[in-house]
């Protein structure tokens, strides 16, 4: 069978690049593959024998053998675990266990670069492994393989040129450099490829065990030299949500915006079209079909910024025409107040009052803008 749709040379040295000096077994390289867009993987052991072959004549990639098996690659989408009512990302009860744990290598014999924790104890066998056949490769059975039972304690790994092309791209600025730690934590932002990387919660940068303040600085230079993008992140945890960041490398840059930020925005523009820039709270309620989650809303700090939700106006100041019967409370000749939420700030551009949040992040002991808030 004849794979020539793809590009698939350059869809697999990128692959194995974004894995960073750590490399990426065989079980990681199909589940990346498979997860790659616009991409077509098959399960079938004739197209699985065409990339180990394609791996074999890669010039840039060399293959070594671990002390002990790598456990399994095993992808996690953080946005398929999202409240209901506000779309919030809620936070998991455990961590995941990290398979490549934060190990900062610099050789300076070599030349390489970035984070591996077996890196003076792996064994290069891109030689041995060149000669034998998928079968043999990932054997653990050691009657059909005596010596070349390697399954997961295979990796490979990009040499130092290809993986600083995956994750700064040709467009690199001569004078810039990057310190071991910034390029180990540009490393793992790349490895999370359209996922992106986090700053807050339990499967977050936090892992990796640098102090906040230093991880905010190390952020903040590799946002400024244009190697990564930020933009807000929201999670859930318990009944707490707190806001902190969203990080990818330039070419793998997702927008996402939090729903709740997305519904403050459609209040915003529906307060700035009626006059005096208020609304009945209940009118807002029915357009958004937040039924039961406005409240909830309303508490987050976003929306507190931009609009005042504890106002009571008299029945015809909001409604001018209505009749008698409408405002006038029974039984007593008073009118009904009516609750409304209005714009603070009727000329205000949600998009780059967002942006300059952004920019403005603050180096505080957590080391992201953290807005707590209970709902």
């Amino acid at each position: 069978m004849l794979y020539i749709s793809h590009d698939y040379v350059t869809c697999v040295l990128d692959e194995i690049a974004l894995e960073g000096l750590d490399g990426i077994t065989l079980q990681g390289l199909w589940t990346r593959l498979s997860e790659r867009p616009g991409l077509c993987v098959t399960s079938d052991n004739c197209f699985k024998s065409y990339i180990w072959n394609l791996i074999k004549r890669l010039k840039d990639v060399e293959m070594y053998e671990l002390k002990e098996p790598r456990k399994d690659l095993v992808l996690f989408n953080r946005f398929l675990y999202v409240d209901p009512e506000l779309g919030t990302v809620i936070d998991r009860e455990e961590e995941l266990e990290d398979i490549y744990p934060f190990s900062p290598v610099e050789d300076l014999s070599s030349g390489n670069r970035g984070s591996c924790t077996a890196y003076n104890v792996r064994q290069n066998v891109t030689e041995a492994a060149k000669k034998v056949t998928l079968e043999e490769a990932i054997s653990r059975n050691p009657i059909q393989c005596l010596f070349l039972q390697w399954g997961n304690k295979l990796v490979f790994v990009a040499n130092q040129k290809t993986r600083n092309n995956a994750l700064q791209g040709d467009n690199i600025d001569p004078v810039m450099e990057l310190t071991l730690i910034q390029y180990c934590v540009l490393e793992r932002i790349g490895r999370s490829r359209y996922h992106g990387e986090v700053t807050i919660g339990r499967c977050s940068l936090q892992q990796i065990g640098i102090d906040a303040k230093s991880l905010f600085y190390i952020r903040k230079y590799l946002i400024d030299h244009k190697l990564i993008t930020k933009q807000i992140f929201h999670l859930k945890s318990g009944l707490q949500n707190s806001s902190g960041s969203l990080l990818h490398i330039t070419r793998y840059f997702v927008l996402r915006r939090p729903k709740a930020l997305i519904l403050t925005q459609k209040v915003v523009e529906i307060l700035k079209s009626r006059p005096g820039h208020y609304a009945e709270y209940e009118e807002i309620r029915q357009i958004l079909g937040l039924y039961y989650s406005l409240k909830k809303l309303m508490k987050t700090i976003e929306f507190q910024r931009l609009i005042k939700t504890d106002l009571k106006l008299p029945y015809r100041t909001v409604y001018p025409e209505a009749k008698p019967g409408e405002w006038r409370l029974k039984g007593v000749d008073k009118e009904k107040m009516v609750r409304v939420i209005q714009l603070i700030n009727p000329d205000v551009d949600v998009e780059e009052l967002w942006s300059k949040e952004e920019d403005e992040e603050d180096d505080s002991s957590n080391g992201s803008v953290l807005r707590l808030f209970h709902i």
